[in-house]
């Protein structure tokens, strides 16, 4: 049992004590008696309460007495107000009568009992009389009183005064508890310990304490250790209790709800004494009002460290008879005999993920592979569900599996995972032959009008072995030779919808039709799970369903936990910052990608520094970009249609924002080369040819130009969305004899998904105009350029746009001579927080709004004045000043 609480001090308790120090003001200035009741569980810091208290009463006539039991009758008043009192034949009620009258004289008189709920029933019957008898003296009666301790003649004898309630300490008090051990602990600290400790101020006290003795400081390290340490001292607190209350936490702790039929089933015990006992346990703040189950994970791991197996077996026979799930009792068990067990849990297994809850799942199917290694189906769900967290250890499992388990269905399966998590390099030569020798194995003990888990398998043979093509060039002509020929499933199966996403990724990388593509992304996406939602989405996004696509991205970033399935967030991520321009938010999607895959071992290797480095290649951040981009192995990426084309774009942009305009030309070139090799077509995944066009008409090179876009038309033709038919006309643009203003207008419409390509557009077109003598023309799209950058986050673009209106005579937005004339009042709250340097989420935390909402401002506070950051938000609100 932690022990007394007075070394927590008042931490906390503020409020508390101003309470008592207002009730006192009241009796001195009214001569009015009262009595409070100061109610709290054990550990909720009563006595250091009325220690703060007793010492702020001035010159008021202070007693004081601690009841103890047994206790004898009279004892508290004869300790409170002299034992003389119980020596006279005099009736003690009138002595005390006249000793408080005598004490509180013309000053006052405080009377604090502590432990009240131990008080003999004569003294608390004689309190009751003295007060009554005293309600025109300055006098003040506290009894702090342990919650769900009172006896039950109490009941009978009715409650007394007004009650003060001690709860959980929040974490401000916690923060001021822990301050007496180190100066400032910040919040996040004082959030565990609140949370780790129940709020009990002497657990958080000795939890404190404890961290303080091994030398530890706030911080991460600290609040991982008292992770460890609050249940055992939380235990500590429940083995102090009264055993029947004891026994019950221990009850609610197993079952994990406060069910009275339940429990009573559990306890053997009637239920109508259930329901009598279970008042004491919310006494005692084990349950909180209005709660079924006991308050914090904390308090039931420490009811549950002294709980014996049998008591987990029962409990799992019971919920399950019920129908209720049973695993964790299962996964407390040092085995699982009895075969319901087993099944009980890979149905919970199956329903974390299903949940998105992948962490679960894992830890369930872990517990049935350690109590049966030789169960390749429990081995290959695990790996499954572990491919998200750790491929390379997924890897391991089904390698295994491939080469040992003789049903032919059992190794498909482990193939099929095999795919999805092999990593790049050698082995992936291997993993294709294991893969297509296994679906020739299948193909030939499977018979025709195969059952349909049969039929689902063997899509997922083929979609695992496309997927391995996209990411290695050795795998790709196999994977497409034997694909392609097969029909794609119109079912909702889940099996039909991972083979759906995996044609229309197929549809778009080979360059169309554009409807079939779009079709078979949207069927995916019919069901909203969250894992594999990436590949469908970006399929969209090029398509210009970039509403579709964003809603879809959206949602599987809500909907996966970054500790359980970290790829598969980490993916999710990278796609909606590629799909997101240069914006704040998408170079926030991309560093969160980064930083939640840097330095992990991956199946698929520099997707995420790739995407970094484009966005900020975007934002026109090249010398960060391009020290992303050197950790990047070229090795790693060279033989993938996905992520080798986006490397190449990206170290050819960086190559002209170096000044190398021929090294830049050379890279496109090579992406093309490597992209027509690959058979892909798609003419917006990576422009290369746009590239190249624009770059040959200014390095004075038509014969490249006509080729380009002769190169383009054929891969317009195959997908044509708006996009693509703007990217062609601004290529056709710079054709010698084109009608370059023409064509440029096109593009600038067509192009309105595509911002960063639409402002060069606008740019282009603004040039044209100005040669052409029409000034006001040039103007419109110089601002609208700059308008278009500065919203879409192309900071560099929106530079050169500005340049571009300032030397047409051009001014930049203004209102009746005030730079935020233009702005909303919420707009100008965000811009003032932001021109002096406070991050995103500190303005959040200040409006006291989402960051999101502050990212939105930002966009249109950044558009509307022309800028391109903080330093030139900061510039101009100076200026303007």
């Amino acid at each position: 049992m932690v022990g007394h609480v007075a070394a927590a001090g008042l931490a906390g308790r503020a409020a508390e004590l101003a309470g008592l120090r207002a009730a006192l003001a009241r009796c001195r200035r009214d001569r009015a008696a009262a009595v409070i009741r100061l109610d709290g569980p054990a550990g909720a810091g009563r006595t250091a309460v009325l220690d703060a208290f007793a010492g702020s009463v001035g010159d008021a006539v202070l007693r004081r007495w601690t009841c103890v039991e047994p206790a004898a009758d009279y004892s508290a008043v004869c300790g409170l107000l002299g034992r003389d009192l119980a020596a006279s034949p005099v009736p003690v009620s009138l002595l005390a009568s006249r000793r408080v009258a005598e004490l509180a004289g013309a000053t006052a008189l405080v009377l604090l009992v502590d432990d009240a709920h131990r008080c003999d029933r004569r003294s608390f019957e004689t309190f009751r009389l003295v007060v009554r008898r005293a309600e025109r003296l300055p006098v003040l009666l506290v009894l702090a009183e342990r919650s769900g301790a009172l006896p039950a003649w109490r009941a009978e004898a009715g409650a007394a005064g007004r009650r003060v309630p001690l709860g959980p300490l929040t974490e401000d008090g916690v923060a001021e508890l822990a301050a007496r051990w180190w100066p400032k602990p910040d919040r996040a600290f004082a959030c565990a310990i609140a949370e780790h400790s129940g709020g009990y101020p002497g657990v958080a006290a000795a939890l404190l304490a404890r961290l303080h003795a091994e030398g530890l400081r706030p911080g991460a390290a600290a609040a991982r250790r008292a992770g460890r340490l609050g249940p055992g001292l939380l235990a500590a607190r429940i083995d102090g209790l009264p055993r029947p209350v004891r026994e019950l936490a221990e009850a609610v702790a197993v079952l994990g709800r406060a069910d009275e039929e339940l429990l009573a089933g559990f306890c053997s015990v009637p239920a109508g004494q259930v329901a009598a006992a279970l008042p004491a346990l919310r006494a005692e703040g084990l349950i909180g009002t209005g709660r079924t189950a006991l308050t914090h994970p904390d308090t039931r791991a420490a009811a549950l460290t002294a709980v014996p197996a049998e008591y987990r077996a029962r409990a799992a026979r019971l919920l399950n008879y019920l129908g209720i799930a049973p695993a964790e009792h299962l996964m407390a068990l040092p085995g699982l005999p009895e075969p319901w067990m087993r099944r009980s849990l890979a149905e919970a297994a199956a329903r974390a993920e299903r949940q998105g809850d992948l962490g679960a799942a894992a830890r369930y199917l872990r517990r049935l592979v350690d109590t049966d290694p030789g169960d390749a189906e429990a081995a290959i769900d695990h790996a499954r569900v572990l491919g998200g967290q750790d491929p390379n250890a997924a890897y391991a499992v089904l390698r295994d599996v491939v080469g040992t388990a003789g049903d032919v269905r059992l190794r498909a399966k482990a193939a099929v995972q095999l795919g999805r998590v092999a990593p790049a390099g050698p082995a992936v030569d291997e993993v294709v032959g294991l893969l297509v020798r296994t679906s020739d194995e299948f193909d030939a003990a499977i018979v025709a009008g195969a059952a349909e888990p049969d039929h689902d398998l063997r899509i997922q043979l083929d979609s695992a072995l496309l997927g391995l093509g996209w990411h290695d060039e050795s795998a790709l002509a196999v994977a497409r030779r034997r694909v392609r020929d097969r029909d794609v499933p119109t079912t909702r199966a889940a099996a039909h919808r991972e083979s759906r996403a995996m044609a229309a990724m197929d549809a778009m990388l080979d360059g169309g039709p554009v409807g079939t593509a779009v079709e078979l992304a949207r069927a995916a996406l019919a069901e909203d799970t969250p894992r594999g939602r990436a590949g469908a989405a970006l399929v969209l996004h090029l398509a210009d369903e970039t509403d579709v696509a964003r809603e879809a991205l959206d949602r599987a970033v809500d909907a996966l936990d970054p500790r359980e399935a970290p790829w598969d967030l980490a993916n999710a991520l990278s796609v909606r910052a590629f799909c997101g321009d240069a914006t704040d938010a998408a170079l926030a999607d991309a560093r969160r990608a980064h930083d939640l895959t840097d330095g992990v071992p991956s199946a698929m290797p520099g997707v995420q520094p790739l995407v970094l480095a484009t966005v900020l290649i975007r934002r026109g951040a090249s010398a960060e970009a391009a020290e992303v981009l050197a950790t990047v192995e070229p090795a790693e990426v060279a033989g993938s249609l996905l992520r080798y084309p986006v490397y190449l774009m990206a170290r050819a942009r960086l190559a002209l924002a170096d000044g190398r305009p021929e090294d830049a030309l050379t890279r496109f070139m090579t992406c093309g080369v490597k992209t027509d090799q690959w058979e892909s077509a798609n003419p917006v995944f990576a422009p290369w040819w746009l590239e190249a066009a624009l770059l040959g008409a200014d390095l004075g090179s038509p014969g490249l130009v006509q080729g380009m876009v002769r190169h383009g038309e054929r891969l317009v033709a195959g997908w044509d969305t708006p996009t693509a038919r703007g990217m062609l006309s601004m290529a056709r643009s710079v054709l010698a004899g084109a009608d370059e203003a023409g064509l440029l207008a096109e593009a600038t419409q067509e192009l309105r998904l595509a911002p960063g390509y639409r402002v060069r557009a606008e740019l282009r077109l603004g040039d044209v105009r100005s040669r052409d003598g029409d000034p006001g023309s040039a103007r419109k799209h110089y601002r609208l350029a700059t308008d278009l950058a500065t919203r879409a986050g192309y900071g560099e673009l929106a530079a050169v746009a500005r340049g571009r209106l300032l030397a047409a005579r051009g001014r930049l937005h203004r209102t009746n001579g005030s730079v935020t004339g233009l702005l909303t009042s919420a707009e100008r709250r965000v811009a003032e927080l932001a021109a002096l340097g406070t991050t995103n989420r500190e303005v959040a935390d200040t409006l006291l709004v989402s960051q999101r909402t502050v990212e939105w401002h930002l966009t249109n506070i950044y558009r509307k004045l022309a800028v391109t950051g903080r330093s030139d938000l900061a510039r101009l609100l100076g200026d303007s000043g």
